[in-house]
C-alpha cells in the first residue's frame, strides 16, 4: 500500500485539511498555529485503526473535540487515498470514517461514535469507481466480490467499524486490503528525549496518545543490525558523511548475570560508543551533540518504518539542535531513507523550507475565527512569490516566512499564490 493523500477534519481547530503527499510534505505556519494537531489527527485515525477498528477506553477523546465557535464539536473526519493491489491488479482506493465526540456529562468522559464510513475502489484499468461497502450510523451495506452487484446489509455496534468487522466475514475477497488499511501506521519523532542510554521514548507510535514501552537507541540499533547489517551500515555512513568527524560507531551489550530461581531473565543491555578524529577513545552517545542525536534518531526511525506497507513519519522540527549549514543534506538524507514512506515535517526554519521544493509545501495562514487549514502553492504562485523573493535578495522559504509575519496585504499576496 502506498499512501497518495490524508484528509482529516474536526479535530481540534482544524478545517479540512487536505494533504496530497510526495515523498514529503512540509507543513510551514505561525507558531500555535495547528501543525501539530495535523499530525496529533492523523494519529488518532491510526490509534483507531489499529486498536481492531475501535475507540480506546485508555484515550480522552474529549481534549480533542473542537471548540472553536466555528465548528464546535464537529465530528472527526479522516480519509485515507493511495494505490495497493486487488487480485494481482492495481487499484486506487479511498477509505473513510467519521464519528461524534458524544456529550460530556458531569465527572463522565463523553463517548465516541462512529457515524459514517466507506470504502471506494478503481481498478487502474478502468475508469469506474465501486463501492465496497458503506456504513451510516449501526447499518451497514457491503459486497463480498470486488466484481459483485448485490450489497448485503449487517448491524454493527457504534463502537466498531465496519472495516474491521468484515476480515471475519467469509468469502470476502478484498480481505488483504481491509487489513493494510487496519495496519495503517503514524510513527512521530518530535524531538529529543536524551537518557544516559539515549532514551527513545520520543520515537514510537501513536505518540503521545498510547503507552509502549520505552527503546534505546543502541538495543534499536543492534536490532536494525541483526535484521539487516546493510541498513545498518547505511545509518553508520549516513552518520559519516554528515558528521564529518565520526569515524566509525562500536555496539556492545552486557547480558543478565544468571537470575535466582525465581526471577526472570532480563534482555541484554546495549551500550553505544562513537570514535571521533582526534579523540583516543570512543565516546557514550550520551556524550555526543544533541544534534547528533537528534539525526541519529531521525535516520533509525526513517529505517524503522521501512517493513511493510507505507506508513506516515512525522518529524516536528527537526532543525532543533541542528547547524544550518547541516540542514540541506539532512534534508536530502532524509529523503534517501523514506522508501515508500511519507514524510511530515512541520517546522519553523526558514532554511529549511528553502531547501524543500516548493509544491511540497503547505501554508497555514492565520483566520480570524482561529481555524487552522494548510494550502498548496498554485503553478503560478510560485513563480511570483520566487520572483518577489529573488528580487528583495530572500531565499524562496526565508520569504515566506516574512510574508507570514507580515501585514494584511504581505498575507493578500501569498494567500493569493495558494489554491483556493
Amino acid at each position: 500500500m502506498i499512501i497518495n493523500k490524508i484528509r482529516v477534519d474536526g479535530f481540534a481547530n482544524l478545517n479540512n485539511v487536505t494533504l496530497n503527499f510526495g515523498q514529503l510534505t512540509y507543513l510551514l505556519s505561525r507558531n500555535n498555529y495547528g501543525k501539530s494537531n495535523a499530525i496529533k489527527a492523523i494519529d488518532l485515525a491510526s490509534s483507531i485503526l489499529n486498536n481492531k477498528g475501535s475507540f480506546d477506553e485508555g484515550i480522552d477523546y474529549e481534549r480533542f473535540a473542537p471548540l472553536c465557535e466555528a465548528d464546535y464539536r464537529r465530528p472527526f473526519l479522516f480519509e485515507i487515498s493511495g494505490i495497493s493491489k486487488l487480485g494481482g491488479k492495481d487499484i486506487e482506493f479511498s477509505y473513510s470514517f467519521s464519528f461524534g465526540w458524544g456529550q460530556p456529562k458531569e465527572k463522565e468522559k463523553s463517548r465516541p461514535f462512529f457515524l459514517a464510513e466507506s470504502l471506494n475502489v478503481r481498478f487502474l484499468d478502468s475508469q469506474k469507481a465501486s463501492g465496497f461497502f458503506t456504513r451510516e450510523r449501526g447499518k451497514g451495506l457491503y459486497r463480498k466480490k470486488s466484481l459483485g452487484r448485490t450489497d448485503t446489509g449487517t448491524l454493527i455496534d457504534d463502537n466498531t467499524l465496519l472495516l474491521y468487522k468484515l476480515t471475519f466475514v467469509d468469502g470476502i475477497e478484498y480481505l488483504e486490503l481491509l487489513q493494510e488499511i487496519l495496519q495503517f501506521q503514524v510513527i512521530v519523532d518530535s524531538g529529543l528525549n536524551a537518557s544516559p542510554f539515549f532514551g527513545l521514548d520520543s520515537i514510537y507510535p501513536h505518540l503521545g496518545i498510547s503507552n509502549v514501552q520505552m527503546y534505546v537507541i543502541p538495543s534499536t540499533l543492534d536490532k536494525v543490525n541483526q535484521k539487516s547489517h546493510a541498513s545498518y551500515l547505511e545509518i553508520v555512513n549516513t552518520m559519516k558523511d554528515l558528521f564529518p568527524n565520526t569515524t566509525d560507531f562500536y555496539l556492545s551489550h552486557i547480558d543478565d548475570p544468571n537470575p535466582g530461581p525465581s526471577q526472570q531473565k532480563r534482555e541484554p543491555l546495549f551500550f553505544l560508543s562513537v570514535g571521533q578524529k582526534h579523540i583516543k577513545a570512543p565516546l557514550d552517545i550520551s556524550l555526543m551533540s544533541d544534534g547528533f542525536k537528534r539525526v541519529l534518531s531521525a535516520l533509525i526511525c526513517l529505517t524503522m518504518a521501512k517493513e511493510g506497507s507505507s506508513k506516515i513519519v512525522c518529524l516536528e522540527e527537526p532543525e532543533n539542535c541542528i547547524n544550518p549549514s547541516l540542514l540541506k543534506n539532512y534534508l536530502r538524507s532524509i529523503e534517501a531513507f523514506a522508501g515508500n514512506n511519507r514524510i511530515l515535517i512541520s517546522s519553523h526554519s526558514p532554511f529549511l523550507a528553502s531547501y524543500i521544493r516548493p509544491e511540497q509545501i503547505y501554508v497555514g495562514l492565520p483566520e480570524e475565527d482561529g481555524m487552522a487549514t494548510f494550502k498548496p502553492f498554485k503553478e503560478a504562485g510560485v513563480e511570483r512569490v520566487a520572483k518577489a523573493a529573488s528580487d528583495g535578495d530572500y531565499l524562496f522559504g526565508e520569504y515566506v516566512f516574512n510574508l507570514l509575519a507580515g501585514d494584511d496585504t504581505d498575507l493578500k499576496f501569498l494567500k493569493k499564490a495558494l489554491v483556493d
